[in-house]
This record gives C-alpha cells, structure tokens and sequence, in this order.
C-alpha cells in the first residue's frame, strides 16, 4: 500500500480533486437526459390514461387523445361531457304531410280517369 503524502501545493490539490470528479463529469449531461426520458413517461402515462378512460366511457379510440386534464378525475370528467355531445339521439318524427293522401288531385283525377276507360271498355 502506499505511504500517505500530504497535499502540500494548489496544484497537487487540482490534480487530486479532477481525479475524484472524472466519473461525474457527465452529470449535468446525464440529469438533462432524465429529464428527457421523464417527461416522454409521463406522455406515454398520460396517453394510456386517456385512451382507458375513453374506452370505459365509450368514446371512440380516435377521440381519445383529444381528453384534457391533468389528472384522472380531471380527464375522466371530460370525457363524460364529450360522451354526452356523442350519444346517439332518438330521431324526431318526420313532420305531419300537409299533402293529401294519395298524392295530387290532378293525378288521382287522371287514375281514376284511366280505370274508368279501361274498365268500360270490358
């Protein structure tokens, strides 16, 4: 084992010091990194979140990623809303026909015209 010498110049001191520090050179590097990678988990979280949600209220896997919120409650909460505006409306009944039954007079007029011809002429 080596003896101890004591550190007895600035310069010594430097050398002693970067030697120690050279593994962690890269740490601000590394820290911007998993600030990268903690963001793109938390889009993938937020992204499966919504398409869940969305799929247990019934909306369609192309909304999905339309939902906002910051939380569950906060998506869950629009996703009601939205499956609401999406829920299929009982149709109306068509308007009452103001027409008389049977079409126009005129070609009723014409029909009944042409029976008779054709049935005279038995």
């Amino acid at each position: 084992m080596a003896e101890f010498e004591p550190i007895t110049t600035q310069e010594a001191f430097d050398a002693a010091v970067a030697d120690r520090l050279a593994p962690f050179a890269d740490y601000d590097g590394l820290k911007a990194q998993n600030a990268d990678y903690a963001s793109r988990i938390h889009a993938f979280e937020m992204s499966e979140l919504k398409t869940r949600i969305a799929h247990e209220v019934g909306i369609p896997f192309d909304l999905s990623q339309r939902l906002t919120g910051e939380n569950e409650d906060a998506i869950r909460k629009d996703a009601q809303s939205l499956a609401k505006l999406l829920k299929p409306q009982t149709p109306k009944s068509p308007p009452r026909s103001t027409e008389p039954a049977g079409g126009s007079s005129r070609r009723d007029a014409l029909r009944a015209f042409t029976n008779d011809l054709m049935s005279k002429g038995e």
